[in-house]
């Protein structure tokens, strides 16, 4: 990703299991960062940005959709999130 305010690049990697309206997101880099689902509530721990922070948001409310949480995130990131 980059920011088009700073022009600085972002890149993450990680590994993604889903299952129906569950998924989990376990980061390789930055390592220990994780988004998970779990059908009803998302869970946000990036402890390489927010140390000691969790954030818990019911799942229709982060916009993750009950078919596909998911694609919430990994479809046109740049135009959905800045």
């Amino acid at each position: 990703l980059t920011n088009p305010m700073t022009g600085s690049k972002t890149v993450s990697r990680g590994v993604l299991q889903r299952q129906g309206d569950k998924f989990n997101f376990q980061f390789t880099d930055p390592r220990g960062d994780r988004l998970v689902a779990d059908g009803e509530f998302l869970w946000v721990y990036t402890p390489s940005t927010t140390p000691r922070q969790v954030i818990k948001l019911p799942q229709a409310a982060a916009g993750a959709g009950m078919a596909d949480p998911g694609m919430q995130f990994f479809e046109s990131p740049k135009t959905r999130f800045t």
